[in-house]
């Protein structure tokens, strides 16, 4: 039985293979449909704006052969609305500008168990980011302003003892389809993933994931739009080029069944290019990141599932600038990139 979250920090509830850990893909059923539909509400506050509200909904369904193969789908779309009254003419990828959001976005994938200890799969997805009719983004940016794009995605897990490796790759196009866009054109990320994790007992895990992502200009460009109610890092780990290192840790509290609590830190370079993508404002900057989270579910039937979520976002800037137009540079030494709280609830049915 897959396990299902609700994902409050894309605002957007997910289900695909990639929700179930920060470590580890999920096994799918492989004998017969199972499924789920999910829907929500969520929240996010921050210090730079907000609050931002999202509705979120998708619906989740796999069919498992029994000889280890199983195909898998999901469709995933939500509203966004940041409360934030418009105060800027400029729109940006790491500012919430007082907008509201429609995304839709289906995947389908593949998976396929090799034995009882080695797993692997793709999965493609569709994306459409959408400035909702009416919202106020600035000028040279029309109402109807949306991003678009693809994304294809391979991946592999393997599982000896109590410990777990898990490999991925993933290649997404990403373009903005409002013909007043600056910069138009066809956007390019490639990022890959490895993470490993050691089960200390039946229900408290450690892990580490390392990550390299490298975007083009284009890319950048139409995550404006896909990420303007995202929190800043968020916003940052989805537009731009990045190293990372994230040790973490996971607890499913016994004494009270469908409780778990996480933590992830660890340390975050964007541009990592040194600005070979121009017009960020930013320069190389190293970060501290720290983001505990906990979870719950309640079952409330056989099939039927109460979900709650919380997550503090907290990122530290080690060392970095920004280069103002008029070619000053501020030093961020010491600053807050981030500091937001989202919190999420839902229901979800099982079949």
């Amino acid at each position: 039985m897959k396990k299902i979250i609700l994902s409050v920090a894309a605002v957007t509830l997910v289900a695909t293979a990639f929700a179930s850990s920060p470590w580890t893909v999920t096994q799918y059923n492989q004998n017969g449909v199972a499924g789920n539909i999910t829907a929500g509400v969520s929240g996010l506050a921050q210090y730079q704006a907000g609050p931002v509200w999202g509705l979120g909904a998708n619906a989740d369904t796999s069919y498992g052969f029994g000889n280890g193969a199983v195909v898998y789908g999901n469709i995933a779309a939500s509203r966004t609305w940041d409360m934030l009254p418009y105060i800027s003419s400029e729109v940006s990828a790491f500012n919430h500008i007082g907008i509201s959001q429609n995304s839709f976005a289906p995947t389908v994938g593949v998976q396929y168990s090799l034995d009882a200890n080695t797993l692997v799969g793709v999965q493609v997805g569709y994306g459409n980011y959408t400035f909702a009719p009416g919202s106020a983004v600035g000028a040279g940016v029309s109402d109807a302003s949306k991003s678009v794009g693809y994304s294809f995605n391979p991946y592999a897990q393997y599982t000896f003892g109590q410990s777990t490796v898990l490999g991925s790759f993933n290649y997404s196009t990403l373009w903005n389809a409002d013909i007043n866009q600056s910069i138009p054109g066809n956007g390019v990320a490639n990022k890959g993933t490895v993470a490993y994790s050691y089960a200390l007992t039946p229900d408290l895990a450690v892990g580490v994931t390392g990550a390299m992502q490298e975007v083009n200009q284009n890319y950048l460009a139409a995550s404006i739009i896909r990420y303007a109610n995202s929190n800043t890092y968020q916003a940052y780990i989805g537009s731009l080029d990045y190293a990372q290192i994230m040790p973490g840790i996971t607890y499913n509290v016994s004494q009270l069944p469908g409780l778990s609590l996480g933590l992830q830190t660890g340390l975050t370079w964007f541009n990592t290019r040194k600005c070979e993508i121009q017009n960020t404002g930013y320069n190389f900057m190293s970060t501290f990141v720290f983001i505990p989270s906990v979870n719950y579910t309640l079952p409330i039937t056989d099939s039927l599932n109460l979900l709650a979520s919380a997550e503090y976002n907290g990122v530290k800037v080690i060392n970095g600038s920004y280069v103002h137009d008029s070619g000053a540079i501020q030093d961020l030494n010491g600053s807050t990139l981030n500091s937001s709280f989202q919190v999420g609830t839902g229901l979800s049915y099982n079949f």
